[in-house]
């Protein structure tokens, strides 16, 4: 009967370390998932943030080369209205 207990108790103690040993790599697990979440959304703002500062650029780019245009077609007494 001493040995049946021992047993037993031999076994809980084996699981309660093997699910505290998952429960570690569970852990583990979900930080380095969070960290790549983190990661990706950042890396989406900065490109998003790039994309923005690219349009604008070339935005204005084109406006002023559009307002020269529209400045050569023009006659030299004429106005042009924006």
């Amino acid at each position: 009967m001493a040995s049946r207990v021992t047993k037993s108790k031999s076994f809980d103690l084996k699981m309660s370390k093997k699910v505290a040993e998952l429960t570690q790599v569970v852990h583990m697990l979900f930080m380095r998932n969070h960290e790549r979440e983190v990661e990706v959304q950042l890396t989406k703002d900065l490109y998003n943030l790039e994309l923005d500062r690219l349009h604008k650029k070339y935005q204005n780019q084109v406006g002023t080369s559009l307002t020269l245009s529209d400045k050569e077609q023009c006659d030299p007494g004429s106005v042009i209205v924006a």
